[in-house]
């Protein structure tokens, strides 16, 4: 029997797409042109499904010389119309306190890792001086998405209250925890009554925790909704495997573990107050935090540059297929950096590079993306390889595999292999992609050239080509089984598709 197997006949249960979406940052960078070739490109790539945006209230409110809230939905409108002109369904964080209803306008964030906020904004971290204000401003800026999109159409979406309530970078960072916690339910209470005043059909949740500051703001908010009976669709988290100073130290290493001790950190707490279940969305998640910490300052970031981070990604889809108890329903990649790079690849947690070239992690998604929801019987005697083999409708196949080690540096060898797959039959055209350090690897490539920055227009063209995922296709016949031919680099990932000839 070959070293890796697929049964296509038999089905070990549905999964659906949870994992190709993203998180749009910086929001206001959407009615921008770089903004919108991003998404029209990933868009066009069929990489994603989702994105995570901010209302960012503070572009919309304002109050005029009687008092009265005033709401221009302007910039709102071109950032969700370029959504939505794409085909992605949005999921919206309502936040951005703004300055005429903050109860203190001095406490905010202006500042990010040393750079200031885009185009100069601030982030007011701040209660509203009345709650009431934020419940009206939650209900009229819901009424106004609804009657410009319809209800067919938003209800589609998500919303969720706040981010990162448990960060002093995103709210009341001089409070205790136990006032934070308090003011957050609050804040949420005032925005699920605004929401359900336009209509209780529409989803919403919270409490979008870091879960790196206070991970009892997220028992606090859930043991609050059961007990005051506010309705609550999903429980909505944040996930980071790490941090750059915890992978130097070694205490935190760069491995998909971290990530799930954090998730079952999370499934512990859900469960105790949702025995039976709650929709679970993960809407950011990434490898390691600081989106805009580099390699300049952190050379462990390098592996955002990486095939390693495609591996990553894949090994990480396949623990929670397989061994996970808790599925969010939606998990969303944080992508930031992009406005702020002086040069080409700095390891920030973005999709493309300075000048557009796709990154590994960026290629992966789009692989991804082509699992169907039928997961199938698979085994293989091959240390650290990763199968995830997925059934069509229409009996098409697509298979990932994944050759890694657990913290994804190991020198790990080229896989020769034979993968056969039993119960397909007649003529099919087999396309085999793959990502690894031969393939689809610009960095590594401009390391081998020799490339200095800035690179010169011949450079950035080859690099983008290099980038591109190059498939291999054949045609062959089957008769109950088919065997593919694999090479595959050590801490990189291949997907087989399996179509009619």
């Amino acid at each position: 029997m070959a070293k890796s197997y697929v049964n296509a006949n038999i089905i070990i249960k549905k999964q659906k797409n949870f994992w190709n979406n993203f998180l749009f940052h910086p929001t206001d960078g959407v009615e921008d042109d770089w903004g919108y070739e991003i998404l029209k490109q990933i868009s066009k790539d069929k990489a994603s499904n989702r994105v995570r945006i901010y209302s960012m209230f503070e572009d919309i409110v304002s109050i005029d010389e009687i008092g009265k809230l005033c709401y221009d939905f302007t910039l709102n409108d071109i950032r969700i119309d370029r959504l939505l002109e794409f085909g992605f369904i949005p999921l919206i964080a309502y936040c951005g306190i703004p300055e005429c209803i903050a109860k203190d306008p001095e406490m905010n964030n202006t500042n990010s890792h040393g750079w200031l906020r885009y185009k100069g904004k601030k982030f007011i971290t701040s209660m509203p001086k009345d709650i009431a204000l934020w419940e009206e401003i939650c209900y009229e800026y819901t009424k106004h998405i609804v009657e410009k999109y319809g209800m067919e159409e938003v209800s589609k979406w998500y919303f969720t209250c706040l981010n990162e309530p448990d960060s002093p970078g995103y709210f009341l960072p001089y409070e205790e925890n136990e006032v934070k916690r308090a003011s957050y339910n609050k804040m949420y209470d005032a925005f699920a009554r605004g929401v359900n005043r336009v209509s209780s059909d529409l989803k919403i949740g919270g409490p979008t925790v870091s879960g790196e500051e206070d991970i009892g703001l997220l028992e606090a908010f859930l043991k609050h909704i059961k007990e005051s009976n506010t309705r609550l669709s999903f429980v909505s988290v944040h996930a980071y495997g790490t941090t750059p100073w915890e992978i130097r130290d070694g205490s935190r290493p760069f491995t998909i573990q971290n990530h799930f001790d954090r998730i079952h950190v999370y499934r512990d707490v859900i469960n105790k107050y949702y025995p039976n279940g709650i929709e679970f969305v993960v809407d950011e998640w990434g490898a390691c935090t600081n989106g805009y910490s580099q390699k300049s300052e952190y050379p462990e970031l390098n592996f955002r540059e990486t095939p390693q981070f495609a591996a990553y990604f894949a090994n990480m889809i396949a623990q929670y297929i397989y061994k996970e108890s808790l599925i969010p329903s939606i998990l969303m990649i944080c992508l930031s950096g992009q406005h702020t790079m002086k040069a080409e690849f700095e390891g920030f947690r973005n999709f493309f590079s300075l000048n557009f070239i796709r990154k590994p992690i960026y290629n992966a998604y789009i692989l991804m993306n082509k699992l169907h929801e039928n997961i199938l019987e698979s085994q293989t005697d091959i240390e650290n390889l990763t199968l995830i083999p997925t059934k069509a409708e229409d009996d098409s196949l697509a298979v990932i595999l994944s050759h890694a080690s657990e913290d994804f540096k190991d020198d790990m060898p080229t896989i020769n292999d034979t993968l056969v797959i039993d119960g397909v039959n007649g003529d099919k055209k087999i396309t085999v992609w793959t990502i690894d350090d031969n393939n689809t690897f610009p960095y590594g490539e401009m390391l081998k050239k020799g490339y200095c920055e800035p690179l010169t227009k011949e450079q950035i063209e080859y690099l983008k080509d290099v980038s591109m995922l190059k498939p291999k296709t054949y045609t062959a016949k089957a008769s109950g089984k088919l065997s593919v031919d694999i090479e595959l680099a050590g801490n990189g990932i291949i997907l087989v598709e399996v179509t009619n000839s």
